[in-house]
């Protein structure tokens, strides 16, 4: 595997910066991907699932398997706490090319499409979880049962 190469600019402008920056954020999703998929055929050479790949000497054990899965679940839990990082890059990129002076006026991009949806079901969600709350206080107060929320906080 080789060093990225970086260009020899002398005159960068913000505009190039800012497109240098988005796409170091395309190819750290891209190594990130690269790392799930080997991680994926990792554990199907452990069950034997590959078709076509020589069997293993000797099936793995379920303590064997278990290392594996904690393994795969670590990497897994890096990989999206990282990818809410390069989300969060990506996102400030965004919208420093969009607050440009000469991009004042655009259409939203598809990125800002999408975190207003996502941002607008995490409210909707938040507000399910409320009503559910006070629904379940309701019903603890009519059946006189003592009231514990589900998730103290």
């Amino acid at each position: 595997m080789s060093l990225p190469e970086f260009p020899n600019q002398t005159n960068i402008t913000i505009e190039n910066s800012i497109g240098q920056i988005i796409s170091s954020t395309a190819f750290e999703m891209l190594a990130l991907s690269h790392i799930l998929n080997a991680q994926g055929e990792q554990m199907q050479v452990a069950i034997g699932s590959v078709p076509g790949a020589t069997p293993m000497a000797r099936p793995p054990t379920l303590l064997e398997l278990l290392i594996l899965n904690e393994s795969l679940r670590d990497v897994v839990s890096t990989v999206a706490m990282s990818q809410m990082f390069i989300m969060g890059k990506l996102a400030l990129a965004l919208n420093a090319y969009s607050n440009m002076p000469n991009r004042r006026h655009r259409r939203a991009s598809s990125f800002e499409r999408y975190s207003s949806i996502v941002q607008a079901r995490r409210e909707n969600s938040l507000r399910r979880r409320e009503a559910a709350e006070k629904r379940r206080a309701n019903r603890a107060r009519r059946t006189r049962k003592p009231y514990a929320p589900r998730n103290p906080k």
